[in-house]
C-alpha cells in the first residue's frame, strides 16, 4: 500500500511540474534548423511532442517502435513512436515527431533502441488545449 501511495505522489509531482512549466507558454511546434552539414546528417531528433502527463523531466528513455497512429487532436503530420523510460521499463509513452523536420523526412527518424533524455518544455501546440507539450530531446551523458 505504501509503494502505491509513493507512485501516485510521483506521478502527481511530474504532472504538476509539466503543467507549471508550460502554463502561459504560447510557443507552437517548430522545426529547428540543422547545424550539421549534409554529410553529417543522422537519425537524431532534438524536439518532439508528448502527452503532458507522460512527460518526465530529465527522463532517460529508449525508442521502442514506430506506430501507424496519430491522435486526431494533434494537427499536422507526425511520426509516432512508443518509448520506455529507463526507470519504469513497463510504462510505455508516446513521442510525436514532426515529419516536416528536414532531418526526419530525409533520414526516416530515429531507430528502435535509440536512447534519449527529455529536456525542458518549450511550449504546447496551440490547437491541443495544452494536453500536449513540446519538449527538447538530448543525447544522454555517457558515464
Amino acid at each position: 500500500m505504501r509503494e502505491n501511495a509513493t507512485t501516485r505522489r510521483t506521478i502527481l509531482k511530474y504532472g504538476v511540474a509539466s503543467t507549471g512549466a508550460f502554463a502561459g507558454a504560447t510557443t507552437g511546434v517548430t522545426a529547428t534548423e540543422s547545424t550539421a552539414s549534409d554529410e553529417r546528417r543522422t537519425n537524431e531528433i532534438d524536439r518532439a511532442v508528448m502527452f503532458s502527463y507522460q512527460y518526465v523531466p530529465g527522463g532517460r528513455f529508449t525508442i521502442e517502435d514506430v506506430l501507424e497512429w496519430q491522435p486526431r487532436s494533434l494537427e499536422g503530420a507526425y511520426r509516432t513512436y512508443t518509448i520506455t523510460y529507463e526507470n519504469a521499463p513497463s510504462y510505455r509513452a508516446y513521442l510525436f515527431v514532426d515529419v516536416d523536420d528536414d532531418r526526419e523526412s530525409e533520414t526516416g527518424g530515429p531507430e528502435s533502441g535509440t536512447t534519449l533524455t527529455t529536456g525542458r518544455i518549450t511550449g504546447s501546440p496551440p490547437e491541443t488545449n495544452r494536453s500536449y507539450v513540446t519538449v527538447d530531446l538530448e543525447k544522454p551523458a555517457m558515464g
